[in-house]
């Protein structure tokens, strides 16, 4: 869902980035993941983010999985339980 970009991480200039946009990364980088701005983003929308450091490349996808859910829920027809 969405499109797919290719980032470049060099050991002078690493990255973080949201981990619901995170898709594969070389397997040469070393990466933790963080909770974003210090609280779990609740009120944000923000969660986790995966900091990346080292040399490689980090495929990351330009929409998530939530926002494919929150696009579809107007179509989606529920059962009635009386039905």
């Amino acid at each position: 869902f969405g499109d797919l970009v290719e980032l470049i991480v060099t050991s002078d200039k690493p990255i973080s980035i949201d981990n619901e946009h995170v898709i594969a990364w070389d397997a040469n980088l070393d990466y933790d993941i963080k909770v974003a701005s210090g609280m779990f983003g609740f009120t944000s929308g923000e969660g986790l983010v995966n900091h990346f450091t080292g040399d490689g490349k980090v495929l990351i996808q330009t929409r998530n999985l939530h926002s494919l859910a929150e696009a579809l829920q107007p179509f989606i027809v529920e059962k009635n339980s009386n039905s």
